[in-house]
């Protein structure tokens, strides 16, 4: 076996994971403090306009970086696995070049088509957000290789510090943009595309700060020591592509079924007698209210999937199966404690929750569909750490399969379902989406991998505690709502429920918990990185 080497200030999988979840929280608690008064701002109709946009730049994003990231990561934490430490900056030179001109490509191209993709959509009036946000993907592209590179290193800290740059840019030159263009009586479409220029700024300081964080790196280890040898550059991309393309292509599939189902409701939703503004607001309301909510869970618990990757390619390439099994099911563990009782509050509480962040209007409007799309909220995050199963045990095509089926599914689903029940039909058929990917990858993971436990098995203690802890809150909060007061009783509530969670958790799951601070003891007992 390769010796490893603990760096002075390297960072174990836990330390990364908590670097980069603390920066998730950051990020949303960003998020949220900048949607509040744009929602204000731009309204149900502006805010259709900036989502839009969204949905389309989200699409090149996945098209031109996808799986780039986890490619990069996987190449170093492998080499650093077979002690071939002077490949790593080799690889991220020719990673680095070669994925900024794609994503310059990508940039050019959205900024001259983007009426083509505004009217494809049937928003014609978001092409000016587009082309606003379109000098992002150049920036992104950049910042993916670098973030692929720290991973692999093990080196989290610098990752998360980019990301709460880029938030906190994002908040304070997008939510300044917005504020001058309504002084200044312009209309939604254009309020919307100021605002997103607080995107690309943000996008734009994020890549800085990475790109010098690298460099600084990079001397530090050539001052003490010279690469002997490097692999050619053609070798190096036909790795980087041959992992990244099926990764990439998955996402791609669900780019595609988005903007397929924007465009979708937004013609359903006209066949039902909806005018344009109105379906552009009721877009705007499911997108800005219910979907974030939803993604939050899945920011939360994306950083555990992304700090293992590293150290579940290197079990797998020393053959070190029961530390591979360990982190695995300590990983789906700590998914499960975490997802149920989110979404048992969404199902349950959603009204209340959104009226906390929202005005009265546009929660009660989007409280039926961010309990609808509550179940998701299991399904993707473990849909997320399956796939990262798969993918970093080579078997990255398997992931393109599921999320292909279930896209096919959500558009065939949508369009059925909203045509009949109007909005509420888009978090359904995203729930059916993620439901069948999910059962289609754990399948293919159980059968073609060393894990040998059932994920929905996982499950099932925190579900009948969080089902315990919330439903009992939840019929409490309707007899005292009535004789308290509403302002008073939901955050304590929250904090009644959590702490019968807790209990419930640990006096039925001690097993599960032991297996999850092996986890933590393995992750700290060990670190692959560069």
């Amino acid at each position: 076996m390769v010796q490893t080497k603990k760096k002075e200030q390297g960072n174990t999988l836990v330390s990364g994971a908590i670097s980069l979840t603390m920066s998730v929280i950051i990020v949303k608690i960003i998020g949220f403090i900048y949607k509040v008064p744009l929602s204000h701002i731009l309204s149900d109709e502006g805010m259709g306009y900036f989502n839009s946009a969204y949905s389309i730049f989200t699409f090149f994003y996945m098209l031109c970086l996808g799986g780039v990231p986890r490619a990069v990561s996987i190449n170093i934490a492998e080499a650093a696995a077979k002690g071939e430490r002077e490949n790593a900056e080799q690889i991220l030179k020719v990673s680095l070049k070669i994925f900024t001109a794609i994503g310059l490509l990508f940039s050019c191209a959205l900024m001259i088509f983007s009426g083509f993709f505004a009217s494809l959509i049937g928003n014609s009036l978001a092409r000016f957000s587009l082309f606003a946000i379109a000098p992002s993907l150049t920036f992104v592209a950049m910042a993916g290789v670098l973030r692929g590179y720290l991973n692999g290193s093990g080196r989290m800290i610098p990752i998360a510090v980019s990301e709460v740059l880029d938030g906190s840019i994002k908040f304070i030159f997008g939510l300044t943009f917005a504020l001058l263009a309504a002084r200044r009586k312009m209309s939604y479409p254009m309020i919307s595309a100021f605002t997103v220029l607080g995107v690309t700024l943000g996008s734009f300081s994020g890549v800085l700060f990475l790109y010098i964080t690298s460099k600084i790196k990079n001397n530090n280890e050539n001052s003490r020591q010279k690469c002997e040898t490097s692999e050619r550059a053609r070798e190096i991309l036909r790795r980087i592509f041959k992992i990244s393309i099926p990764i990439t292509l998955s996402s791609a599939v669900m780019g595609i079924s988005n903007i397929i189902d924007l465009g979708m409701i937004m013609k359903r939703l006209s066949a039902m007698g909806y005018s344009d503004t109105e379906a552009v607001a009721l877009y705007g309301n499911f997108t800005t209210l219910a979907l974030p909510l939803l993604n939050a869970v899945v920011s939360l618990t994306t950083p555990v999937s992304t700090s293992a990757m590293p150290h579940l390619t290197t079990n797998r390439a020393l053959k070190n199966i029961n530390e591979y099994k360990k982190i695995t099911e300590g990983i789906f563990t700590f998914i499960g404690i975490v997802v149920t009782p989110i979404f048992s509050a969404y199902l349950l509480f959603s009204n209340e929750i959104l009226r906390l962040l929202f005005n009265d209007e546009s929660a009660k409007l989007a409280a039926p569909l961010l309990s609808l799309i509550s179940p998701a909220v299991i399904f993707l995050p473990l849909l997320t750490v399956v796939n990262t199963v798969l993918e970093s045990s080579s078997f990255a095509k398997i992931p393109l399969f599921s999320m292909s089926i279930g896209a096919i599914l959500k558009l065939v689903s949508g369009h059925i379902l909203i045509g009949k029940i109007g909005i509420a039909g888009a978090p359904v058929s995203t729930v059916i989406c993620y439901a069948v990917a999910l059962i289609i990858s754990s399948c293919f993971m159980l059968r073609k991998t060393t894990v040998s436990f059932s994920v929905f098995g996982v499950m099932c203690i925190p579900m009948l505690a969080s089902l315990i802890s919330v439903g009992g809150m939840y019929a409490l909060n309707k007899y005292s709502v009535e004789t308290i007061g509403k302002s008073i009783v939901f955050p304590l509530i929250i904090i009644i429920s959590a702490a019968i969670y807790i209990l419930i958790i640990c006096i039925f799951m001690r097993k599960r918990i032991g297996i999850l601070k092996n986890y933590v003891k393995i992750a700290k007992k060990r670190n692959y990185s560069l």
